[in-house]
């Protein structure tokens, strides 16, 4: 896997302006990086430059209005599986409300972070060749099965009951990124508890059903917050897709030719009917 690297902008905007070029789109580079191992890139070379194929590791975090969001989630994004990728956090303020006031971080939890720092530090970069990494570590949170499985059947079930595609469909990539948040904080809680005094440091139970009810939390508000936003565009996406599929199925390929037609002529209709047989088999078998 190696380094992930994170990647943060203030104006989302912004952030897909600056990577429209003719052979690089953010919302396809965002979405192969979800994928552990995904893979982007382009191999060619010239005089002054090589590009090649790359491993992407990436966690970002953008920011922006709900216009500047909706545009980002296009359609083509959204049937893509950027939306499923993605985790919608919606700021609320009612309107007049106060602005916040941020109280300074005592100097006691400022060590107390950066020694946490340090040590996750330590355990990626070899601390004594920084140029090295460290051996890939494993984080054993299969005590998170049982959760998952009854957050899949919880969903499945309210999917059968209202009829819904968007959750059948959500709930799954859901369940993977709280699945990834709770990897997370239960590694952090391990390091943590090593850095404590015996007396402060929790129980592994503790720690265990705390990250269990992180899972329940992020994997229920990921769904939930994705098709509040989007749910209604999606069920949309769901219902053209079956009218689409009913007209194909009611109309075969060569009635949607026309009466003169070429070689090319039946690729593209093949297309637009979702039939992979080459043009060359299709009129050997009209032939024969």
């Amino acid at each position: 896997g190696g380094v992930f690297f994170y990647t943060f902008s203030p104006e989302l905007g912004t952030a897909v302006e600056s990577t429209k070029t003719g052979f690089n789109d953010l919302r396809v580079l965002n979405r192969v990086s979800y994928d552990l191992s995904g893979t982007y890139g382009q191999d060619h070379g010239s005089e002054l430059s090589i590009h090649g194929t790359v491993n992407i590791n990436q966690s970002l975090l953008y920011l922006g209005t709900p216009g500047v969001m909706a545009n980002y989630f296009n359609i083509n994004s959204i049937e893509s599986g950027n939306l499923s990728r993605a985790i919608i956090v919606p700021f609320k303020q009612s309107i007049g409300a106060s602005a916040p006031i941020f109280k300074p971080i005592p100097e006691s939890d400022k060590a107390f972070g950066r020694q946490v720092l340090h040590t996750l530090f330590d355990e990626i970069f070899d601390p004594m060749n920084p140029k090295c990494l460290m051996p890939e570590k494993v984080v054993d949170i299969s005590f998170l099965n049982g959760e998952v499985e009854r957050f899949h059947d919880e969903m499945a079930n309210l999917a059968v009951e209202t009829q819904s595609e968007a959750v059948d469909t959500y709930r799954k990539r859901s369940s993977v990124s709280a699945y990834r948040i709770a990897a997370i904080c239960y590694n952090m809680y391990s390091i943590e508890n090593k850095l404590l005094d015996e007396t402060e440091q929790l129980p592994m139970y503790q720690i265990e059903d705390n990250v269990k009810k992180i899972f329940r939390f992020a994997a229920y508000y990921i769904l939930h917050s994705t098709l509040s936003v989007f749910g209604d565009t999606i069920e949309t996406l769901n219902m053209q897709q079956k009218n689409m599929f009913k007209i194909i199925r009611k109309t075969g390929l060569y009635e949607s030719l026309p009466e003169v037609f070429s070689r090319e002529d039946i690729k593209v209709c093949s297309e637009k009917l979702f039939l992979k047989s080459p043009a060359r088999s299709i009129i050997s078998k009209w032939l024969n």
